[in-house]
Order: structure tokens, then sequence, then C-alpha cells
């Protein structure tokens, strides 16, 4: 996805990444996940004489790559509290 990250709108890009299942990925994957997307936005952008992040203001709506960063790093149901030692729920 990433080699071809050029040719896809950020709609498909955020419609992909809810369709990942959280629950296979560990955190820090899911970590290197959110790295190599930015890096290659950035990298996109930079080639089209934009600047390399463009977040935008609060106020604003969220660009592809927040949207896509909340979704990758937000813990489903079944991982809250697992990575601090606790039971997962049944």
């Amino acid at each position: 996805m990433f080699e071809n990250l050029k040719h896809v709108q950020p709609a498909q890009l955020i419609g992909f990444a809810h369709t990942i299942d959280g629950t296979a990925i560990n955190y820090d994957t899911r970590l290197v996940l959110v790295y190599e997307l930015n890096t290659a936005i950035a990298t996109i952008r930079e080639k089209h004489g934009l600047p390399p992040i463009d977040d935008g203001l609060p106020s604003e709506p969220d660009t592809p790559y927040r949207a896509i960063r909340a979704i990758a790093l937000t813990p489903s149901p079944h991982q809250e509290g697992a990575h601090r030692g606790e039971a997962r729920p049944e």
C-alpha cells in the first residue's frame, strides 16, 4: 500500500485502515505502521512542493494521517487494560 500511496485517495486509505483487525497486531507494530505512513505521506507532500506535515488547527477537520493514526493507535475494547498487565475481559 505504501509503495502505491500516491495513487490512493485519502478516503480509500481511511477505509482500508478501518478494515484492519487491531487485536491481531501488537501495539509496537501499530506504532511502526503509523511511523511508516507518516514518512510516506511527508515524502509525497515534499515531492509536490508542500510542507511535509500539515495537521491543521484544532478547529479544523482531521487530516487523513491524523484519522488513520487515531484508528491505528486506539486500543480495541478487547485490548484495553491488557498492556498494564490486567486480565482481558471474557
